[in-house]
């Protein structure tokens, strides 16, 4: 079966791709002699495209080329080549977007020599690798990028060579590693991601002033720090891009991706050791927080996408305070639920669920990742509920009504009465064959934080004693594998 992807995922991948002829020309200006005959061959394929006629369009691009390699332009070859492949993903036809993008990585490999068409065989690769993986076909995906690399490595020169050729190599290599990823095949990434950064770091090394070296370095070792499992590597690898991009962020502080390289790199660590050293977590956001308000940029564009990473690590920073609140209950006798409206059942009180092994779910008619986690719940349901466990969703009221063309709830404008939402709510959880009771609480409960809700979805696992002995933020990444073990374990521990 193929894997479907949006057509218009894959049109605008191109389309991306594919420059404004106007400010193309003007660092890609096409040689005099052959200005008239490139304006007629865009206008041809234009006309035919619009006409629907595009295997015409395609026709003329490979004769003209084939006929007229020489004389052809490559700034306006490689243009009507992606204006042709867009237009057959657009009507869907990814097979021959596929086939189009091959024949023009054929053409530009033949003259890779031109600066002109270096600048453009990334966005080929990049494009031809989101097709292929759509058909299912990352094979060919793979043997585009490997002929790639073979043509485009000996241009390079590691150890002097910090051009814009070798950062089109580094990062044609980073896709190949993907791809293999993509295929299991993750020893060969892990790989090559070493293999790039040992070598970018010597370059980088013979010269830290050279910028183009240390945006390389930088990038090489930042997928590489994303790709290994080695975590002492991985620890290594972020204070070593953090130290490098601080240092380029106090020496340039106008230039926006440094700052977003650290921010980012500052995410991926938070995510990755919430779990395990919150505190720590809580100290590099605080850190990154400090960093974020001594960085001004002068142009608005710049400084409104820095306000967006500042207002993300903020809440990112929430959710690390809720985390070690969430620690703090660990192994302590679970809070009181509370008052509410119970649907789907009676009221429960710790009373009613001491002896059970229970789950809560903390969830919200609004929350797309709380829906994702209900397949698996309902799985845990199936499989323990008759053997001890108690499922309870918990929500509060978000003033939402239930919107009947689209069936499915929706913000209100107007204030909803408790008993209309609760109606909502009781219709959502028919909707998604939801058996188990579910609290609705107001507003102003006190649940969510005697719980240490910072996010939802949010499950905390109690044990027959009535004590907490798990708490996870987030849908799980490992499919409730961990939950369904404890959850094994609790209900084992007193048969």
């Amino acid at each position: 079966m193929l894997k479907r992807i949006p057509c218009w995922m894959l049109l605008l991948a191109i389309l991306m791709a594919v420059p404004n002829v106007t400010c193309a020309q003007e660092t890609e200006t096409p040689d005099a002699d052959a200005a008239q005959q490139e304006t007629t061959l865009l206008d041809e394929v234009t006309e035919l495209l619009s006409k629907g006629e595009l295997r015409d369009a395609a026709a003329l691009v490979e004769t003209r080329v084939k006929e007229e390699e020489e004389a052809t332009d490559p700034v306006v070859a490689q243009q009507a080549w992606q204006l042709v492949a867009a237009s057959f993903a657009r009507i869907r036809n990814n097979r021959e977007a596929l086939r189009q993008l091959q024949n023009l990585l054929d053409y530009q490999l033949r003259i890779i020599e031109d600066e002109k068409v270096q600048n453009r065989i990334s966005s080929t690769i990049t494009t031809l690798s989101n097709i292929a993986i759509g058909l299912d076909r990352v094979d060919d995906a793979l043997a585009a990028v490997d002929r790639t690399i073979e043509v485009l490595e000996p241009l390079c020169d590691y150890e002097k060579d910090s051009t814009q050729t070798l950062m089109r190599l580094t990062g044609i290599k980073m896709i190949k590693g993907q791809l293999l990823t993509r295929e299991g095949r993750h020893e060969e990434a892990l790989e090559i991601y070493t293999g790039e950064y040992n070598k970018l770091k010597t370059l980088f090394e013979s010269d830290p002033s050279d910028e183009s070296a240390a945006a390389i370095f930088l990038r090489a070792g930042s997928v590489l720090m994303r790709a290994t499992e080695d975590e002492d590597l991985q620890n290594d690898l972020f204070l070593e891009h953090q130290e490098i991009v601080s240092r380029r962020m106090e020496e340039s502080p106008e230039n926006m991706s440094y700052a977003v390289q650290y921010f980012t790199s500052v995410a991926f660590k938070v995510n990755k050791d919430l779990e395990t050293d919150p505190e720590g977590c809580l100290d590099l956001l605080n850190e990154a927080l400090l960093v974020a308000d001594t960085v001004k940029m002068e142009n608005p564009d710049a400084e409104r996408v820095l306000s967006q990473y500042v207002t993300a690590l903020a809440g990112m920073r929430r959710r690390v305070e809720g985390q070690i609140s969430a620690n703090n209950l660990l192994n302590q006798p679970a809070p009181e639920l509370g008052e509410g409206t119970w649907i789907n059942g009676d009221a429960l009180t710790a009373e009613d669920l001491r002896g059970k092994v229970v789950l809560l779910d903390f969830w919200a008619v609004w929350c797309g990742p709380c829906v994702e986690a209900f397949p698996g719940l309902k799985q845990l349901h199936e499989e323990y509920a008759d053997k001890g466990l108690q499922i309870v969703g918990v929500t509060r009221y978000y003033n939402f009504t239930w919107d009947d063309d689209e069936d499915r709830p929706a913000r209100s404008a107007d204030d909803i009465e408790h008993g209309e939402e609760d109606e909502v709510v009781r219709r959502f959880k028919e909707k998604y064959e939801l058996p188990w009771p579910t609290l609705v609480v107001d507003e102003d409960s006190e649940v969510n934080k005697d719980f240490g809700v910072t996010g939802i979805p949010q499950v905390v696992i109690i044990d027959r004693q009535g004590a907490v002995r798990m708490i996870k933020i987030g849908t799980p990444d490992d499919k409730f594998e961990s939950i369904e073990a404890l959850i094994k374990e609790l209900l084992a521990a007193d048969e």
